[in-house]
């Protein structure tokens, strides 16, 4: 049979306890020692989550995202917003351009089950069947009963936002997570001009949370617009 003209070509990953690796540029995924509490301390709680999941002054609607990756950390935010009693609709918008094969999406979930995260799990578990075939473009995947919507754009992400941007309603994103590869073997992702198109899909007061410190890329926030400061 012959493959879609659209077909993404799927992660290519190497795995060293539990931790998946890409082979092509030897970045990790996520920290070694413990990847849940990485991803919450840099993104849920670096954009003041899961606070602002409820009452706020400044609640957050919309969660955008810079590479998929494994999903954990749409994962950590789908919990959140469950302890708080999903008290609004939430809608996360995110990007990725090497979808990760079924086994790599199962190897990930029987590694947070040996890591203690059972509830991470069993929403990977829910999440699963769900997610679309590696076909470029916009894919919406509705969950629990539609008042949690993922909209996962496969391809790149530039194009992505592009598309998102030229919509006639676009809806602002709120808090941003930004999660590629480092700038230095993923630089796409941090180019100051796909950083200024994040800055023109947010809602006013929009925050963010990554990973890197790189001056590049705090020099290239800055000028799109956020104020950056370094926290432990």
């Amino acid at each position: 049979m012959a493959q879609h003209p659209r077909t993404l070509s799927p992660a290519q990953l190497s795995w060293a306890e539990g931790i998946p690796q890409d082979a092509a540029t030897g970045d990790i995924y996520f920290n070694r020692q413990d990847p849940v509490r990485e991803s919450e301390a840099v993104f849920l709680h670096g954009n003041d989550l899961p606070a602002r999941l409820g009452p706020h002054e400044r609640p957050v609607h919309r969660v955008g995202e810079t590479g998929f990756g494994t999903g954990l950390n749409f994962l950590l935010l789908w919990d959140a917003w469950l302890s708080q009693g999903a008290p609004r609709p939430l809608t996360y918008v995110s990007f990725e351009q090497a979808p990760l094969a079924p086994a790599d999406r199962q190897r990930f979930r029987e590694g947070l089950r040996q890591r203690g995260a059972a509830g991470l799990a069993a929403l990977a578990e829910r999440l699963d069947p769900a997610l679309p075939e590696p076909l470029q473009g916009w894919h919406l995947i509705p969950l629990e009963g539609g008042r949690l919507r993922l909209h996962l754009y496969l391809g790149d992400a530039a194009q992505g936002l592009e598309d998102w941007l030229a919509q006639r309603d676009a809806p602002a994103v709120d808090a941003w997570f930004l999660d590629g590869f480092a700038p230095k073997v993923g630089p796409g992702l941090w180019h100051p001009k796909l950083l200024g198109q994040l800055a023109s899909a947010s809602a006013p007061g929009a925050t963010l949370g990554t990973f890197t410190v790189a001056r590049a890329v705090r020099d290239a926030l800055g000028a799109s617009g956020f104020f950056c400061t370094r926290v432990p």
